[in-house]
């Protein structure tokens, strides 16, 4: 049984999430209810909250470092979602996207939330990272690259995956050699976290 942090408006866990944060992420979904149409943000039939709002949450205790990047950032899920319940870390969002970068740049602006939005595609951004966060961006082997490139040594990817999950680390273990530690997903049933570590080329 799976329960959601938000079970409905004005109804969450405290000890998450304070009532400033709160507010700003109620704010959030104003804003993407707005940008919505325009933008294609998020599905119009599902709900913000339980589906990408706890979705994203749910990664926080994952989180390691003080650098984060959050890649494809889209809407602001999970990126933007950590970075308001989280401010006391250093969060990039990269979205190559040039109406969803706009909406980012505004939610961080009207929120005052601690990040940076790159708009570009990841491959050009520069720097390396503690954690490196993925929702609904691209399969395993193609974050692979990602994760090699961007890590710092002792790095992780924190990444959200679904029913190909068995068939992404097949396909991603003919190039790579890497750690990983799955964890049942409080959204899904058939969604996992993934922790990836050590990443190495195979020779």
């Amino acid at each position: 049984m799976f329960v959601p942090l938000f079970h409905v408006e004005h109804s969450y866990n405290k000890d998450i999430v304070s009532d400033s944060a709160y507010n700003k992420l109620k704010h959030f979904v104003s804003l993407i209810t707005r940008w919505n149409t325009a933008t294609g943000l998020v599905a119009s039939c599902v709900d913000i909250w339980q589906r990408h709002i706890d979705d994203s949450v749910q990664l926080l205790p994952y989180i390691e470092g003080k650098h984060v990047l959050d890649v494809g950032s889209g809407g602001g899920f999970p990126g933007m979602v950590l970075a308001i319940l989280n401010p006391q870390r250093e969060w990039h969002l990269v979205e190559s996207n040039t109406r969803k970068a706009m909406f980012l740049q505004e939610v961080r602006r009207q929120l005052e939330v601690p990040c940076v939005v790159h708009h570009q595609r990841v491959e050009t951004l520069e720097g390396s990272f503690d954690t490196i966060t993925a929702r609904a961006f691209a399969p395993l082997p193609s974050l692979m690259e990602i994760l090699f490139a961007k890590l710092t040594p002792n790095g992780r990817g924190v990444l959200v995956k679904g029913k190909k999950l068995s068939q992404e680390i097949t396909e991603a273990n003919k190039k790579w050699r890497f750690t990983r530690a799955l964890f049942q997903s409080r959204t899904h049933i058939d969604g996992r976290i993934v922790v990836i570590q050590d990443v190495k080329r195979c020779l």
